[in-house]
């Protein structure tokens, strides 16, 4: 399909670009290879075999993404960073700062981009050229500038849970917004905001490659609690 790359705005054969990686899905799937997503926009559960994708990359910008979705598949899953259980926290070091906050950005950025109805409710406004420009350079700026952290989510036994795949979703915390996503055995949250937030600074994903997880089990999680609330709702 020709189009319009939605990274690079030139005109190029487009790829089917998966707006969660395709190795979140695998990780995240039963051993029917089926996901159990929860609808963030209607609160319903659904399975599905592949992730949702679209004609938004040409080649060289999927390799271009895909550069640091291998370096966060490397480290999360094939020679994990992260131990199979957990205490009250993890600190994580040594982690290339570059790919791995773009891994994120440009999981967000998609899912603002796309048109598909599972992210309609995306919205970054004026952000999203701005996250589009640095995912082009390979730029990701300073720590301060769209802020990375993460929960690590525990099941009952404190085991990571990886199980759960949920799209971004907003939240708004004194007049910051944030972008939260479940997946890779994590919520991970990026502050989306014109200043930044310095009560939050101690758990961000730093420029020399730190970041302090907060460990929590899923269930306790007020975000998943709201939205299972609505889930068990539409299920009734």
């Amino acid at each position: 399909m020709n189009g319009t790359c939605r990274l690079c705005l030139g005109s190029h054969t487009l790829k089917q670009s998966h707006i969660f990686p395709e190795f979140l899905h695998r990780h995240a799937s039963d051993e029917k290879f089926r996901t159990f997503e929860l609808s963030v926009s209607r609160g319903k559960k659904r399975i599905r075999q592949t992730t949702e994708w679209e004609h938004l990359l040409c080649g060289a910008c999927e390799r271009r993404l895909q550069e640091h979705e291998t370096y966060f598949s490397r480290i999360w899953f094939e020679f994990p960073v992260l131990p199979a259980h957990s205490g009250p926290s993890i600190q994580l070091s040594g982690l290339d700062y570059r790919s791995f906050k773009l891994f994120h950005l440009s999981i967000l950025w998609r899912a603002a981009v796309s048109e598909r109805p599972a992210f309609k409710h995306v919205d970054l406004g004026p952000h999203a050229e701005k996250i589009r420009r640095a995912l082009l350079a390979g730029d990701p700026g300073p720590a301060t500038r769209y802020p990375v952290s993460g929960t690590v989510l525990l099941d009952d036994d404190g085991a990571i849970q990886h199980q759960v795949l949920v799209p971004y979703f907003q939240s708004r915390v004194g007049g910051h917004h944030f972008w939260l996503g479940f997946y890779a055995g994590c919520e991970w949250s990026v502050t989306v905001s014109s200043h930044y937030h310095k009560d939050l600074a101690a758990a961000n994903l730093t420029s020399d490659g730190r970041i302090l997880l907060i460990c929590q089990p899923l269930v306790d999680l007020p975000h998943f609690k709201k939205l299972f609330g609505t889930f068990l709702r539409n299920e009734a």
